[in-house]
């Protein structure tokens, strides 16, 4: 990886166009070779690099701002960059990113502009880019800002192709202060004739939550019934937007309060019209959900912490787990929730029977009785559990538990798990989470190529599942957190949140994205698992078509050979791989020219 100082790639001089001129027609405005220096240094960098606030770098290298920014895109598809700006001869005040977005005639794109903040990471367990400090992650809305002495402000800039764009699209980047323009950074976007799906191939699930020990949403926005509804429907939207389609864990319809339970018969039955908000929004979406009110987890005090919708059980402790009650309650509402979808969201949900099971004695003697209960009640639901213990999945499958679908740690892959999992009837995916092991994570102080890596591996694999345990774990309590508790605020450029959690698991571990006043404020970890996404879907169609088409598959074979496999490392479980983010980003492209139908780009 590059550690380039962005001074290095300052712009040459001042623009030489006459600022009285109207600022909207000086596209591709040339640069004056002749005039004095700027003050502002402004570089140019792509979507998996890493820009932090004393000008290092950490991905590719900046590229000067007047080589201007050309990108390659499929339609209905979002691309990215950054434009970053630094003063290092004084203090700049009020300086602005405008962007003219790219045209073409009377077509134009769409585009939005983010400042990038910082948060403050500490010591940890693992290897990091440069250790604790502090790294660019939120993205907060655009505002002209001031520019210290010496200091670095990365922007980024998201370009939206619509799905009926094709051909060639030009816009411009405008750096100004002070009236005058310091900069017109010329963009260029080449739009392939391939459209993207709108929804993801793959199961690619992770969970938002409600609860006020984990997330603290209720405490920042108010009940769904009330303030809340609005900021929620803001932050679906944004998942589904990134590609997410599915939850882990469901915890928001849950947690929501507005499901209420009652015994009819000696049953227990779900009354969902307090919830048919939630429901209609997601099935809208399309999204899926976790029937099973309570994915177990083995500390009685954080499942019932986590799982506010269990809290008449708490007496019970470490009891709960084989009370016969708490087991007919579990069945029966999650058996009951499924009779009352509609058949379209029915077929898409499934049930989260247990997290993470470690004891191969009565963690698995638990598991097996809940789904085998669940089974005889409900039996077209379809059953999932997240195992990470290889000799769990082995007894799963030997005693043959009517679950459907494993999810395998990404630590633990072999070709002969997978191979078994497959052989027995089920569908095997996978996940990365918290392990100090895992590697391959979403952790701020990881390098941005290793998010996006996951999709490219997910497809190298043929794994038809990903997913990743949180998004807004703002107030974990149980790892220190304690955000909306202690009143911590976002703000811009360095913030005081707290993304370490007290073991030092992973810096941002569970958030992957912030609280704003009335939704999301978004991240570059968000971004990139987007375009990890979109490479997703180019690639899946890449496959497709090497069913029938010789050139495709002998395409197919060359870009898993380059990608490369996860392999152990220092003879330790830590996943590596071996495309870096020059390689991956030309390799992405050329999948996307060869699907266009010509093997050349810019």
């Amino acid at each position: 990886m590059k550690n380039t100082p962005c001074a290095a790639s300052r712009t040459k001089g001042r623009i030489a166009a006459d600022n009285r001129m109207n600022a909207g027609t000086q596209r591709h405005a040339p640069y004056s070779s002749s005039g004095s220096a700027t003050d502002c240094a402004i570089s140019v960098a792509d979507a998996l690099t890493k820009v932090f606030p004393d000008g290092k770098v950490f991905g590719n290298e900046l590229a000067p701002a007047e080589n201007g920014v050309r990108l390659e895109a499929a339609r209905g598809e979002v691309v990215s960059f950054q434009v970053v700006l630094g003063a290092p001869a004084r203090n700049l005040k009020s300086v602005a990113v405008e962007v003219e977005s790219p045209r073409q005639g009377e077509r134009s794109l769409a585009s939005e502009v983010y400042r990038i903040g910082f948060v403050q990471t500490q010591k940890t367990k693992y290897a990091t880019l440069r250790g604790p400090g502090w790294y660019p992650d939120p993205l907060f809305p655009n505002e002209p800002i001031e520019l210290p002495l010496n200091a670095y402000r990365p922007f980024w800039i998201n370009v939206v192709i619509p799905e009926e764009a094709e051909g060639t699209y030009q816009g411009t980047v405008f750096i100004r202060s002070g009236g005058n323009t310091l900069a017109a950074i010329p963009i260029d976007i080449q739009v392939w004739k391939i459209i993207l799906p709108r929804q993801m191939d793959i199961f690619h699930a992770l969970d938002f939550s409600l609860a006020d020990k984990v997330s603290g949403f209720h405490k920042l926005y108010g009940r769904l019934d009330g303030t809340g509804w609005e900021p929620f429907a803001r932050y679906m939207r944004y998942l589904q937007s990134h590609k997410i389609n599915a939850f882990f864990y469901t915890h928001f319809l849950w947690d929501s309060g507005l499901v209420d339970v009652e015994q009819k018969e000696e049953r227990y039955v779900c009354n969902l019209a307090r919830t048919r908000k939630v429901l209609d929004l997601m099935e809208r979406l399309g999204l899926a959900g976790n029937l099973w009110s309570t994915p177990i987890w083995y500390d009685p005090k954080v499942l019932f912490d986590i799982y506010p919708f269990i809290e008449r059980f708490r007496a019970l402790g470490e009891k709960v787990y084989f009370d016969e009650e708490f087991v007919r309650f579990l069945v029966e509402v999650s058996a009951d929730l499924h009779k009352k979808l509609s058949p379209a969201t029915a077929k898409r949900w499934f049930a989260y029977v247990w997290d993470e099971p470690r004891d191969p004695s009565w963690h698995f003697a638990n598991m097996k009785l809940l789904s085998e209960r669940l089974k005889q009640a409900a039996p077209a639901v379809r059953q999932l559990t997240a195992i990470g213990h290889t000799a769990i999945i082995d007894r799963t499958l030997e005693e043959k538990l009517p679950i459907d679908i494993i999810i395998g740690h990404m630590c633990g892959y072999t070709e002969d798990l997978v191979r078994r999992v497959r052989d027995s009837g089920r569908k095997y995916f996978w996940y990365t989470s918290n392990w100090s092991s895992s590697f391959l994570s979403f952790w701020i102080d990881e390098p941005a190529v290793n998010h996006r890596a996951l999709y490219w591996l997910t497809w190298r694999y043929d794994v038809p599942g990903f997913g990743y345990w949180n998004s807004n774990t703002w107030n974990y309590t149980s790892y220190g957190y304690h955000n909306v508790d202690e009143q911590r605020t976002l703000s811009y450029p360095f913030s005081n949140w707290n993304v370490n959690p007290h073991n030092s698991a992973g810096s941002g571990d569970g958030q992957l994205f912030y609280p704003g006043p009335d939704g999301p404020i978004g991240s570059l970890r968000m971004e990139v698992i987007r375009h990890g996404c979109q490479d997703h879907q180019l690639l899946s169609e890449l496959s497709r078509r090497a069913a029938h088409d010789r050139r495709a598959s002998e395409m197919v074979a060359r870009v898993r050979s380059e990608i490369g496999g996860l392999v152990t490392c220092d003879k330790s479980p830590r996943r590596r791989y071996s495309i870096g983010p020059v390689d991956l980003l030309r390799l992405r492209n050329e999948v996307g020219r060869f699907l266009n139908g010509n093997a050349t780009g810019y």
